[in-house]
């Protein structure tokens, strides 16, 4: 549709006819309207009329993409005319350079009629010049529905403010959006720019209405830029919101940016307002503070998005106030031009209590081995000493804690000089090289090794091997007593840690023969096997139960996934180690392949291991005594005894357990008869041993209804708790008494003897 007439740009000649007028016009007009892009207004350059890039008021700027238009003025000496057909061939080449649509046409009652629009209109909105100046409007059929009353709006604020900008979504065929995977004819919507301005020096009569000059620009690449970037920020949110565990994102000056739910109700009930975001540091108590700073300081001075490698253990304190051991992972992140630091906070309160309970049953292992009246001491794979009680340190003239480290065989070199007999020998008949000595270590572990010391104290020495490698020695004073045993089975070995660059390996496994056809080098490193693999092996060699295997495959094959199934595994050596297992079903080569990789639990259960090994050590330590052994703790409850001191005391042995109070056992004793002296007289004779047993240190007799003789003594532990020792002496009782009877008989004789006898 041919627009309004136009006056011609001043300074140039009338030009003959309605299309000439209209490209003479647009010349000066049209790229004023984007001034982001392109703006031509008139400016002096000494006697001629320039259009060059700038904003409407004419001031100076640069020309853009090199382009300028220039125009004699009418009273120059050097004035003439460009041809309509020349201009109009250069803004049209000016917009190709470009890629935009120019358009120019009139505003009236809220529609725009096009009058003019530059060639390649086809391309960017799907229209040729002629459809879109054949209808007022021509653009507003063309957008998506949810944008034409925003540009509905653009016009009318075309009329408020001079000059609008709007992005739209307009509809293109698939020939025109060059999208060969689309069927022909289809369309789809795709980002434009559009902006529009007032012509400059236009008239604005009543009955018409005013001159408008558009740009319009692709912008489809940036729209889905933003797009893809905000869908990745979302995601990355979503990601961080559904974790399990709180997540707090801190930002470069130490204020919480962001948190998600976890973290919020554990740690940010009460969430301050915007203008007081708190500290992350805040989230922990003030002794770890610093500690927490100096790691997000250093984790921001690195460059890139990383993690810090190794996790930080501190207190955080919850919105109740209570205190609650964390491990603190960070990982420095850039967030467009900011860079945040991400911290995950992991509860690790269950191995703190099961690093308590380890600690506490060392501490009363330590009073154990210390009550011990023998002397008692760990040696480890080494030959280092790591525990030893008063008793064994006593010879060498030192304290238990001075002789930590030092090796057996020093040891054994310093105690031959305080020697006059070792097993039968003088002392310095015994070679002292490091190869005797480990013949007398080996030979001690079943013929107990007897030595005098000068002091003529009698020791005897038997040895135990550990399963990890060290070896227990126990040095029993056989000046009264000769015998005495003492045995530690081998502690079990610890799970040794597998993957230290990559926490996931990888397996692909033909799932019906069990075949691995490759696993990765960390996959390789946590099994033991070769890599690159060089000969497939049978994926059941992995579990330590093969039966496992086909239960993992069962459920693979019914779900489809295996999601952290937790199952005990072998390595090739043969060592076992618990995994959570992952995995997927995948094609590969026309056979059902399983893709998966395990994460190490083994840190997970080594506190739990630990615990129970450091139980089987104290009992195997107390079975192997020679003579029987109670341990009671601050409450006069047992703790654990020996079969020897079960041995002992028979008759109320259905009442010995661990847990029952001193007081009810010995009374079930009592009352059964199994204590001489104790007959109709119970509760009296009770209230003697409640005072005999706070005699520590001092070694009584008693004998048993069965006629045996016991010697025992009570040794006070700093926990408060009571070690008990009983030694069989009937043997020696029973010499006393033949002794006293064989003086009788001969004193008898010699009185009843009719003539004087006499012994010189």
């Amino acid at each position: 549709m041919a627009g309004p007439s136009q006056e011609p740009v001043v300074g140039t000649p009338p030009r003959k006819g309605k299309a000439a007028a209209t490209t003479i016009a647009s010349i000066t007009s049209f790229l004023w309207c984007a001034p982001r892009l392109l703006s031509l207004p008139a400016c002096s350059l000494e006697n001629r009329e320039t259009v060059c890039s700038g904003a409407a008021s004419g001031q100076n700027t640069s020309v853009t993409g090199g382009l300028a238009m220039a125009r004699a003025k009418p009273d120059s000496s050097r004035s003439h005319a460009l041809p309509a057909e020349a201009e109009g061939q250069l803004l049209e080449m000016m917009a190709s350079r470009l890629a935009v649509v120019l358009y120019r046409g009139r505003l009236e009652a809220g529609a725009l009629s096009l009058d003019y629009v530059s060639p390649g209109s086809e391309e960017l909105v799907g229209k040729t010049p002629a459809e879109l100046s054949s209808a007022p409007n021509p653009l507003l059929p063309l957008l998506h529905p949810e944008d034409r009353q925003r540009y509905t709006a653009a016009l009318e604020a075309v009329l408020e403010e001079g000059e609008a900008t709007i992005d739209y979504r307009i509809a293109l065929t698939s020939e025109h959006a060059q999208e060969p995977q689309t069927a022909a004819g289809a369309e789809r919507y795709v980002w434009r720019r559009d902006e529009l301005c007032l012509a400059p020096g236009t008239d604005h009569p009543s009955t018409a209405g005013p001159i408008v000059n558009g740009c319009i620009r692709d912008i489809a690449a940036a729209a889905a830029a933003t797009a893809e970037a905000g869908a990745l920020e979302a995601q990355r949110k979503a990601m961080i919101d559904q974790a399990p565990h709180p997540i707090v994102v801190c930002n470069a000056d130490g204020t919480v940016g962001d948190l998600n739910a976890a973290a919020r109700e554990q740690f940010f009930a009460v969430w301050p307002e915007e203008t007081a975001r708190p500290r992350a540091n805040g989230l922990f108590d003030a002794a770890c503070r610093l500690q927490f700073d100096e790691a997000i300081a250093d984790l921001l001075a690195s460059k890139g998005e990383q993690a810090r490698a190794e996790p930080l253990i501190l207190t955080a304190r919850q919105s109740d106030g209570r205190a609650l051991p964390v491990e603190v992972m960070l990982s420095a992140v850039n967030l467009g031009h900011n860079r945040t630091v991400v911290v995950e906070l992991r509860d690790i309160s269950e191995q703190v209590s099961a690093e308590a309970a380890l600690n506490r049953l060392w501490a009363l292992m330590q009073e154990a081995v210390e009550a011990i009246p023998n002397g008692f001491a760990i040696y480890d794979a080494d030959g280092n000493l790591e525990l030893c009680n008063a008793s064994y340190a006593s010879i060498y003239g030192e304290t238990p804690d001075s002789m930590l480290g030092s090796s057996s065989y020093e040891n054994y070199q310093r105690a031959l000089p305080l020697l006059t007999d070792y097993s039968g020998d003088s002392p310095e008949n015994v070679p002292v090289t490091p190869e005797n000595w480990q013949i007398n270590v080996h030979k001690s572990e079943y013929e107990p090794v007897e030595f005098r010391l000068k002091s003529g104290e009698w020791k005897q020495t038997t040895t135990h091997p550990l399963r990890g490698g060290g070896r227990v020695y126990v040095r029993t004073d056989i000046t009264k007593l000769k015998e005495a045993e003492l045995s530690l089975r081998e502690s079990e070995r610890k799970f040794r840690s597998l993957v230290e660059n990559n926490p996931f390996p990888l397996w692909l496994t033909d799932v019906e023969t069990g075949i691995v056809l490759y696993h990765s080098p960390q996959a390789a490193a946590i099994l033991g096997y070769e890599w690159p693999i060089t000969a497939h092996y049978e994926s059941r060699l992995s579990y330590a139960d093969p039966e496992d295997r086909v239960h993992c495959t069962n459920e693979l094959l019914e779900k489809g996934r295996l999601d952290g199934r937790e199952t005990l595994l072998r390595r090739a050596d043969g060592s076992a180690f618990w995994g959570a297992v992952f995995s997927r079903l995948g094609e590969y080569d026309g056979r059902t392949i399983a893709i998966g990789g395990v994460i190490d639990l083994t840190e997970q259960r080594e506190k739990e291991t630990q615990l129970r090994q450091m139980q089987d050590t104290l009992q195997d330590a107390v079975e192997s005594l020679p003579l029987g052994f109670a341990l009671y703790d601050a409450e006069d409850r047992l703790v654990t005894c020996n079969q020897r001191y079960r041995d002992f005391n028979k008759m109320s042995v259905d009442v010995l357990k661990p847990g029952v109070p001193w007081i009810d056992f010995i009374r079930a004793g009592a009352e059964r008869g199994q204590y001489v002296g104790a007959e109709g007289r119970v509760e009296e004779w009770l209230e003697e041993r409640k005072r005999l047993r706070l005699q520590f240190g001092t070694d009584m007799e008693f004998q048993q209804a069965d006629g045996r003789w016991f010697q025992f003594a009570n040794q006070p532990t700093r926990q408060g708790g009571i070690v008990v020792t009983r030694m069989d002496i009937t043997n020696r009782k029973e010499m006393e008494r033949a002794l006293r009877e064989s003086e009788t008989l001969v004193r008898s004789i010699l009185e009843a003897s009719p003539v004087p006898v006499a012994m010189t």
